[in-house]
């Protein structure tokens, strides 16, 4: 006899286990989704205070830096880069 797992018996039928698929597949999305998310929120121009959005692009340029290498702008240099 082959284990159940709780729920989820070895050899279950064609609606079950498209069942299983649909809540694995709604898993899948909503885990992506929060990962997704957490990415994006740590790429915001307040998350390194190394970079400065460019005036122009919108690109993080480093303060360092003399000009945007998104569009070429001149950069003014910042204090204490």
């Amino acid at each position: 006899m082959l284990p159940t797992f709780g729920f989820v018996a070895w050899m279950a039928g064609p609606i079950e286990m498209l069942l299983l698929l649909g809540v694995v597949g709604v898993v899948v999305v909503v885990v992506v989704t929060v990962v997704l998310l957490a990415v994006r929120r740590q790429g915001s121009p307040g998350a390194s205070p190394n970079l400065v959005p460019c005036p122009d692009c919108g690109r993080l340029v480093s303060r360092a830096a003399n000009a945007c290498p998104g569009c070429g702008r001149p950069m003014t240099p910042t204090p204490g880069a």
